[in-house]
């Protein structure tokens, strides 16, 4: 039962990533606005960051949306492990196909950008300069 709460608790919690890219999908738009010259591909490349911004924006409303059926399993002291790994398979289905789709964009503006703009565009973290 432990085991359940802690998938449980870790997909109703700790799935987060539209609030931790959002600074990222910024700083893009930006570097991309400012280092990629060629207006065609500037434009590609912005259509992609903001696709990317639409699926994060779309998939924390999906979760909130099918997490109060996880919700509901957690708060039932009946629930079994089988209740909550079935209330929580929705949940874990949608976010491999968010990430999935991410994934997906994220070659597509590799694609599209030249490895100086990536650079550019996608500078380094401190920590790893």
């Amino acid at each position: 039962m432990l085991i359940a709460l802690l998938i449980g608790c870790l997909l109703y919690f700790g799935s987060g990533q539209a609030t931790a890219l959002a600074p990222q999908f910024d700083e893009a738009e930006a570097g991309i606005k400012k280092y990629v010259p060629d207006e065609t591909r500037r434009k590609e490349a912005m259509r992609i960051v903001g696709d990317m911004k639409s699926e994060m924006k779309d998939f924390t409303k999906r979760r909130e949306n099918s997490g109060k059926s996880l919700k509901e399993a957690l708060h039932n002291r009946e629930a079994t492990a089988d209740d909550l790994r079935a209330a929580a398979a929705p949940l874990m289905e949608d976010n491999r196909q968010a990430r999935e789709r991410m994934l997906d964009l994220q070659f597509q503006l590799r694609k599209v950008l030249t490895a100086e703009e990536w650079a550019q565009a996608y500078p380094k973290p401190a920590a790893q300069r």
